[in-house]
């Protein structure tokens, strides 16, 4: 007997670990007509009741129905998933995963119906989500443009009206995009309007320097751009790899983590910051000696604040260790006395150094600090990112959190026995060791998977990894004078 579509649409059902559903997935693929409209009515249900769709066998559904309509190329999707990616519901938000969010662009091309108004909504809606309007918006021009499906005159056209006028002021992943995009496409007629929203603190360096765009934009763009930016042909080939896919007992496998680096080794044992402030009475001698009474001294609001400010511009020592790793991941830097939290995430993202694609957030003394503007979607429990080095509890462990599916912790030690720094710009990275492990390689576990893989020609999977790798990927390699270099590009950037 023949299965109805509902019964393909129930073997669609997800569990943790569960291997993709191939069989009914062809099926529906095979039977494209008949289906359509039962997939086109999934994505109309999960944007009337999303929590349905959460924690449950239909977790998925959206999620397939959107590929399966990207390979059928069936506009009828195109207003519905504008819709699903444009709403800031928090069910909504945890449907898309990062995954999804990096093949926004991609499928909302392979659906358009040529309604361009309707994407220009999505773009220049400051509601919708940063990510969505740049990755998704501005990612699906770019996949239009690589399909021939949009002329490149009228993509240029209304990126120079976005700069000029059509978005807001503020930074966002939209200008970040544009800017990426103007450099890959080398769009060399919008170079002025970007490098001045650069100076207005517009984007972000971690998405390259402007430097970077003009240089890259100059020679012609990026001749391999668009096997980044590209219609959904194979629903079913897009996510085959993902690991939610795999057997549990693979992904545990892939965690089994090596010692960690042991902090209270002699060889690393440092003397962390005291800020204290002496329990005295205002009408006590000031402890400092000077025979005054303390309020007319030390406890004066005024010498407070002077001290305060001799203590700020005072350079401080930073430790920063990949928790896990065994030859330790290390870094050493002198940073300027004023230096926030967010100075530091992207000094550490420089250093290391990390891609910067992912979300990140320091924990310390029990409260989590991040960038707002990161988890606008789903969080606000955050404390500020703003905090000064100098105002954390000399106490409590700091710990540096990037990417919360690989997990990367960094154990964070900071210390007020910096060295001189004499003229040298700051931060600058006084040394380290070994190499940072590649983003998106599954945390721990999964890079030395990988470095085992790389060193069995044999193994499955070899060829995988030395394509991305690199065939002399040297996990001991790190150049001090490359992280200053980053560092110094860094710190001649305009930053709000």
């Amino acid at each position: 007997m023949c299965a109805t579509p509902e019964d393909l649409l129930a073997a669609l059902a997800f569990h943790d670990g569960s291997p993709l559903p191939r069989t009914a997935l062809e099926e529906i693929i095979r039977r494209k007509d008949e289906m359509t409209p039962h997939l086109l009515d999934s994505l109309g249900k999960c944007l009337e009741h999303p929590g349905s769709f959460l924690g449950g066998e239909r977790q998925l559904l959206p999620v397939y129905a959107g590929y399966l309509l990207a390979q059928f190329r069936e506009p009828r999707a195109f207003p519905l998933l504008i819709a699903l990616f444009a709403h800031r519901s928090k069910e909504l938000g945890e449907l898309w995963s990062d995954t999804v969010l990096g093949d926004m662009g991609n499928l909302l091309a392979s659906v358009y119906d040529g309604n361009e108004t309707l994407l220009h909504t999505l773009v220049e809606n400051p509601n919708a989500d940063e990510y969505v309007r740049g990755n998704g918006a501005i990612g699906a021009y770019l996949a239009l443009l690589s399909s021939g499906r949009i002329p490149s005159d009228a993509v240029e056209t209304y990126f120079r009206e976005l700069l000029e006028h059509k978005l807001e002021r503020e930074p966002s992943n939209v200008w970040d995009m544009l800017a990426t995009a103007i450099g890959e496409l080398g769009l060399v007629n919008l170079l002025a309007l970007i490098r001045a929203a650069n100076e207005e603190g517009l984007c972000d360096p971690w998405c390259g320097s402007i430097e970077q765009v003009e240089e890259l934009a100059l020679k012609g763009g990026r001749p391999d751009w668009k096997t980044e930016y590209h219609l959904i042909e194979d629903a079913i080939g897009e996510m085959t790899d993902w690991d939610c896919f795999s057997p549990l007992e693979k992904l545990m496998s892939m965690f089994e983590l090596p010692e960690p680096f042991d902090a209270a080794s002699p060889k690393n044992r440092t003397t962390p910051i005291r800020v204290s402030v002496p329990v005295t009475g205002r009408n006590e001698p000031c402890p400092c000696g000077s025979g005054k009474k303390f309020k007319k001294c030390c406890g004066d609001g005024a010498a407070i604040m002077a001290k305060r400010e001799v203590m700020l511009a005072q350079p401080l020592r930073v430790r920063i260790s990949l928790c896990g790793t065994d030859p330790e991941v290390w870094r050493e830097l002198v940073v300027p006395g004023r230096f926030t939290l967010l100075d530091l995430h992207r000094v550490i993202q420089l250093v290391m150094p990390w891609d910067g694609g992912h979300l990140h957030c320091f924990t310390h003394a029990g409260k989590s600090y991040y960038a707002e503007r990161e988890w606008a979607n789903s969080r606000k429990d955050g404390l500020d990112h703003e905090m000064l080095l100098h105002d954390l509890n000399p106490d409590a462990d700091l710990v540096y959190t990037y990417d919360f599916g690989d997990n990367w912790c960094h154990d964070v030690q900071v210390f007020r026995d910096a060295p001189a720094a004499a003229d040298l710009p700051l931060p600058r990275c006084l040394g380290g060791a070994n190499a940072c492990p590649p983003d998106d390689v599954g945390g721990i576990g999964g890079y030395y998977h990988a470095l085992e893989i790389l060193k069995n020609p044999e193994a499955e999977d070899h060829d995988h990894f030395v394509e991305w790798l690199g065939a002399d990927f040297d996990p001991t390699a790190f150049d001090v004078a490359d992280a200053n270099a980053n560092l110094e590009k860094w710190g001649r950037q305009p930053r709000s």
